[in-house]
């Protein structure tokens, strides 16, 4: 039950994602549902131990259905997921010894940028695979990258913030009450 229930909130993620979430944005940038969700399940998932492979397959599945659903090339988000997640534990790990309210804002904002970084890095890396079989054409071969995707990229991180501070404390006061006083 408990993996059916994830399967379906990673469901009406993507596909809220890819369909009608980015029309709600502002100036340009909305929340990243798929990325919150991520990151909320490293959190509290991963607190203890990375190395149970069990506790990887949302994350993957996530990626998945998300190079999917996008036009861009397959593997794309799958790899930024992943790079995430151990970005992610290694700053819990290292750097963050409780979760607090300053160190989620901070990890929220910090895996918004690094996500995207590597979501540009990875794009880049496989354009010119995909101009050559014809699945991407852009005039002069490279990723537009501009101020405004840089301020939109800012502006997602705050969104981002705001709403894994929300979803984090919700499903804390919910269904971890006594493991984290």
């Amino acid at each position: 039950m408990k993996s059916l229930s994830i399967v379906l909130i990673l469901l009406i993620s993507v596909i809220s994602q890819t369909s009608f979430w980015p029309a709600l944005g502002i100036y340009g940038a909305a929340p990243n549902l798929v990325l919150v969700f991520i990151l909320a399940w490293v959190i509290l998932v991963f607190q203890k131990d990375l190395s149970d492979s069990r506790k990887f397959w949302p994350i993957i599945l996530a990626g998945l259905l998300l190079d999917l659903f996008s036009g861009l090339p397959f593997g794309v988000f799958s790899l930024s997921f992943i790079g995430l997640t151990y970005l992610v534990d290694w700053l819990i790990k290292n750097i963050f010894s409780r979760i607090n309210f300053g160190s989620l804002v901070l990890l929220s904002l910090a895996a918004t940028l690094f996500y995207n970084l590597i979501l540009i890095i990875l794009i880049r890396l496989f354009i010119p695979i995909s101009v050559l079989f014809g699945s991407i054409s852009f005039k002069d071969g490279s990723w537009p990258v501009n101020p405004y995707s840089f301020y939109s990229i800012l502006l997602e991180a705050v969104y981002n913030t705001i709403l894994i501070t929300l979803i984090f404390y919700g499903i804390k006061k919910i269904f971890y009450q006594k493991q984290f006083r």
